[in-house]
């Protein structure tokens, strides 16, 4: 896994075999993982469940994985994709500054 940030999303290409896992995405900061796919099957059966783990331990906080920022809760038994882009995020009352 590769932390990075200090950019927007959407500039970044993501690398073949990778996942990108925003974590914080803001006008001013953007945090994300890019995490290799070969690591998640190793390391848990379902890698919606494994995002969301990420996420939590990362920022301590409860939130959900979607495919955009706004967007709704993916199903648990969703199959993520090569170079797709997932964000963590938080329920609205959680604000980080």
């Amino acid at each position: 896994m590769t932390p990075s940030g200090s950019t927007t999303t959407s500039t970044i290409s993501i690398p073949e075999g990778h996942v990108r896992l925003v974590l914080l995405n803001d006008a001013d900061l953007s945090f994300y993982l890019e995490i290799p796919l070969t690591v998640i099957p190793s390391l848990c059966l379902d890698s919606v469940k494994y995002l969301l783990f990420l996420g939590w331990c990362i920022l301590g906080v409860e939130g959900i994985l979607s495919l955009d920022p706004d967007g709704e809760k993916l199903d648990p038994d969703y199959d993520i994709e090569d170079r797709e882009i997932y964000y963590y995020v938080l329920d609205e009352g959680i604000f980080f500054s």
